[in-house]
């Protein structure tokens, strides 16, 4: 089974169209950060310090709330003035880190063929995640950046969300591909059939019901599960019904459960909270 291209295609626009919608007031005030001088007279004036760095601050936690993902909570970037939720780190991991925490949370990445590869020719172990996304994600190279940037941009978002998907996709279909007793990331389901039950369900033969319901034990273990390898703690239960309603959401539209699956890891992967400390 193969993620389709037009899901992947979907998911691109659908970040694209909530990087403009919601973002926008966002982007401009990084715009000015570095084209002050070429944006027509008047355009930054609401960026330039003083007082209206207070309400700069609120509209980076709005956007990180919008689209944080499921889990992505009241969180805000590095750097602002806006509340932070109770637990809610502030710095985001270096590419380093993000590697490591893939490594560990999803099972992907250090295994042979994946993320890393050691080429003896130079004696070092070569990362292909932070070769081809580090810089764009803050961190360096030493040849177009020697510096750390530890402000979370557009791009920043939109890199970080490329990622996510790309990681979900590759971390699910690699446990997917396993026999149900070697499986590291879906140990509490079974990943091809459990799903929530829903109201459609109700016209189904009562012993039909009661498997789903079965089910639907299981995979509630399972997004509990995943919050603990992501976030180290449990989902709230508004978290649970906005995985729900998004796993049956795909589960609906695609026909079969790892495709709901598919949709709960990348938009957990892509949060903010998973990547900030």
């Amino acid at each position: 089974m193969e993620v389709k291209p037009a899901n992947l295609l979907s998911n691109v626009l659908i970040v694209l169209a909530l990087s403009q919608g919601l973002a926008g007031c966002w982007v401009k005030k990084t715009a000015c950060r570095g084209l002050h001088n070429a944006l027509p007279d008047g355009t930054c004036s609401a960026y330039d310090g003083g007082a209206p760095a207070a309400a700069a601050g609120a509209v980076d936690g709005a956007v990180d709330g919008a689209i944080g993902g499921v889990a992505g909570g009241t969180g805000t970037a590095a750097g602002t003035s806006a509340a932070a939720a109770p637990g809610y780190a502030l710095a985001r991991i270096v590419p380093e880190q993000l590697s490591n925490d893939l490594a560990q949370a999803v099972n992907f990445g250090a295994d042979a063929g994946e993320l890393r590869h050691f080429e003896p020719a130079i004696g070092q172990t070569l990362d292909y995640l932070t070769i081809g996304f580090g810089v764009p994600l803050g961190g360096i190279d030493f040849v177009t950046s020697q510096r750390r940037d530890p402000d979370t941009k557009a791009q920043t978002l939109l890199v970080a969300r490329v990622v996510a998907w790309q990681i979900a996709g590759a971390a699910l279909w690699k446990d997917h591909d396993k026999a149900a007793s070697a499986r590291v990331l879906f140990t509490k389901c079974r990943m091809e059939t459990d799903r929530p039950y829903q109201p459609s369900d109700a016209v189904r033969p009562a012993l039909e019901q009661a498997l789903v319901k079965e089910g639907e034990a299981r995979w509630l273990a399972q997004v509990e599960e995943l919050f603990f390898r992501l976030y180290a703690r449990p989902p709230a239960d508004a978290e649970v019904a906005a995985v729900k309603a998004a796993f049956l959401a795909t589960f609906n539209n695609e026909g079969y459960a790892p495709a709901g699956w598919l949709t709960v890891l990348y938009a957990l992967l892509a949060s903010q909270e998973f990547w900030h400390r």
